[in-house]
């Protein structure tokens, strides 16, 4: 698998692009572009969906779109979206197993999260 450099992520920053997808019924959508990448040599943008203020943002939906020439064309493929997704997280250093532990260098919490991997292993 020849994925791009994980130094390619471009963050959005400033005010928010919003796009807006239309399904064949009809219904629109809209989403935050939070994040444009390269993946396997096609540019794609991380999305979240547009949730009104007084929902969570935890609770919105992640979507990830190619980008072809100035159009988002959404990934429907379970597959490709669910390596978009595991790339994506990659990129911003959220791996499932982050540990919670809030210590900003070092630490001998075993947690693995700060390169001491077999540091106090199976303690935690």
């Amino acid at each position: 698998m020849a994925n791009e450099e994980k130094d390619d992520f471009d963050g959005i920053e400033g005010e928010d692009e919003v796009i807006v997808f239309t399904d064949e019924e009809g219904n629109e959508y809209e989403y935050i572009v939070i994040g444009e990448f390269e993946f396997e040599g096609k540019t794609y943008a991380a999305l979240s969906e547009n949730l009104p203020e007084d929902k969570d943002e935890e609770e919105a939906d992640l979507a990830f779109a190619e980008i072809v020439g100035e159009e988002y064309v959404v990934v429907d493929d379970e597959t490709l979206d669910q390596k978009l997704f595991d790339f994506f997280m990659e990129l911003l250093g959220e791996e499932e197993d982050e540990c919670d532990c809030d210590h900003d260098g070092d630490c001998d919490c075993g947690c693995g999260c700060h390169g001491d991997k077999d540091k106090n292993k199976g303690d935690k």
